[in-house]
């Protein structure tokens, strides 16, 4: 919420600078969603948001919502998108090669934890 304050103070200060805005809605978009994530668990987000929250930690500034769902809509699931070739996803706008790395090692994560 202090976040949203105070991006909402900046707003107001200087009307015109949409960056301003959009950069605090999305800081505050994450730490909401890191909130459920935390007090909820992983289960409590939909596909697209898991897929976003894990954008998230590969691209810390940006916006990643689109891109998750640019790459949902392209791939069709979850599993199908970490299940592509890094070559595959840095394809995609937003989709550098940190977030690709990221994305497809999941699988490999998992298999390491069972």
């Amino acid at each position: 919420m202090r976040i949203f304050m105070s991006a909402r103070k900046q707003e107001l200060e200087h009307p015109g600078d949409a960056n301003t805005s959009d950069t605090a809605f999305h800081a505050c978009h994450r730490q909401r969603l890191n909130q459920r994530l935390k007090k909820s668990g992983l289960d409590s987000l939909a596909e697209h948001e898991v897929l976003e929250w894990l954008l998230q930690l590969a691209i810390p500034r940006k916006d990643t919502k689109a891109t998750a769902h640019r790459l949902l809509r392209a791939f069709g699931s979850f599993s199908s998108v970490v299940d592509a070739q890094s070559e595959e996803l840095m394809q995609f706008e937003g989709v550098g090669k940190s977030a690709a790395l990221l994305l497809s090692t999941v699988p490999q994560l998992c298999r390491r934890y069972q």
